[in-house]
């Protein structure tokens, strides 16, 4: 008898940048542990950050999102697939009340 392979998730979370134009900076930022952090933290009602409906694909996503920016920097240094120099790079805007940060989390 064959054995079965085991096929293990690649969890990835995007950041998505956006304003009233449309997307401003797409990156990479984190796998399953600010994916986990993320999902938990939209449950939590004080914590700006929301789990949207909307999804890019039709399976195998979610994804939250957040408007304030105080919020996003206090949780810049989980981002595990950049640098703290990447991080520190990130796009800065003169009217944060514009930006949209969205992460989402593909399965």
């Amino acid at each position: 008898m064959e054995e079965k392979e085991i096929l293990e998730k690649n969890i990835t979370v995007t950041l998505c940048m956006s304003n009233k134009l449309g997307v401003v900076h797409l990156v990479q930022v984190g796998g399953q542990t600010l994916s986990k952090m993320i999902c938990e933290l939209s449950s939590i009602p004080d914590i700006p950050i929301q789990h949207s409906d909307s999804q890019v694909d039709v399976v195998g996503q979610d994804i939250y999102i957040c408007s304030d920016r105080k919020f996003f920097d206090s949780i810049k240094g989980c981002f595990t697939h950049l640098s703290w120099s990447a991080i520190n790079e990130l796009p800065r805007f003169s009217s944060d009340s514009e930006i949209n940060y969205s992460f989402v989390v593909s399965y």
